[in-house]
């Protein structure tokens, strides 16, 4: 598989897991192959998948997780295993499709690999707007998310953000559709849409922590706001209801924190925050390089 195909492939396992709801009740293997995926441990989590799927090969939650494990040993192989890798990928996904087609997830997944792989190894953008609109049929904001997520790939800036605001009208709280439209904004340099945006969904969603974490992340991102970013994750640090660890870990929030205090000239916090973030998150590179990277230059 090539780079071209890895990354976006990466970018889209993280944000779709970020996305996903935990079931109410899920299977042991399941759980744990999202535990060691979140560590890394890519190699153990094939394993863990590739057990389960043999005791229970008609779980579509299953096969969605064993796709995205094979997606990040796609990422990390050489380059004669690759194509090898995105083929187990694409099977294991179009198996989750096939037993549940309900599965928004699985469809999510599928849609980006049709998108960005190669017609040798099975894309096909005819195939990955058929997910699209299958999608749309199950859940019509998320039909538009996947709609904008095929124009962003064929350079449709205009149809992107069109698909995205009816994605956010219909949807406003859906957190998958509010980080692709935050994501939009930032990519476009609109600043001031952006925190518009955020603070928009502060006042209309007061109890929610995941917005407080995201007006902070567009302070450190942008470097506009810094006083307003750091105010708002003080609130989300106080807040009782946060998203699960896979959600948000704690070690993200301390490296924006450490990212606006550096901003902010406040150095000595701004270390001490990145330190934080390294030990609630050990896998958190970007933390421990902005953290070496500080400590360098004192």
């Amino acid at each position: 598989m090539p780079r071209s195909l890895a990354i976006p492939l990466l970018a889209g396992l993280i944000g779709l897991a970020v996305a996903a709801p935990t079931p109410a009740s899920p299977d042991p293997a399941l759980v744990e192959m999202r535990q060691l995926l979140g560590q890394n441990r890519v190699g153990e989590a094939v394993t863990i998948g590739e057990r389960a799927i043999r005791a229970s090969p008609n779980d579509a939650r299953l096969w969605l997780w064993l796709g995205r494990a094979y997606g990040r040993k796609a990422i990390e192989a050489n380059l004669l295993a690759r194509a090898s890798w995105a083929g187990k990928t694409r099977e294991a996904w179009e198996k989750a499709v096939e037993l549940d087609p309900t599965n928004t997830e699985a469809r999510f997944d599928l849609m980006q690999y049709y998108l960005q792989a190669p017609g040798m190894l099975g894309g096909s953008i005819d195939k990955a707007k058929s997910q699209a609109d299958a999608i749309g049929r199950i859940d019509p904001a998320h039909g538009q998310l996947a709609l904008g997520m095929i124009a962003m790939t064929q350079k449709d800036s205009a149809g992107a953000e069109t698909a995205w605001r009816e994605a956010v009208r219909l949807a406003p709280s859906d957190h998958r559709v509010r980080l692709a439209w935050s994501a939009f904004l930032t990519r476009e340099a609109r600043h001031d849409e952006l925190f518009a945006f955020w603070n928009g969904q502060a006042e209309s969603f007061p109890d929610d922590a995941m917005v407080q974490f995201q007006i902070g992340r567009a302070a450190a991102v942008t470097g506009q706001n810094l006083e307003a970013g750091l105010a708002a994750l003080d609130r989300f640090a106080t807040m009782s209801r946060k998203p699960t660890e896979e959600q948000l870990s704690a070690g993200a929030a301390w490296w924006r924190r450490g990212q606006i205090l550096e901003k902010l000239g406040r150095s000595d916090e701004a270390l001490a925050a990145y330190e934080a973030a390294v030990v609630a998150n050990p896998n958190l590179a970007d933390a421990k390089k902005d953290r070496d990277r500080l400590a360098a230059a004192r």
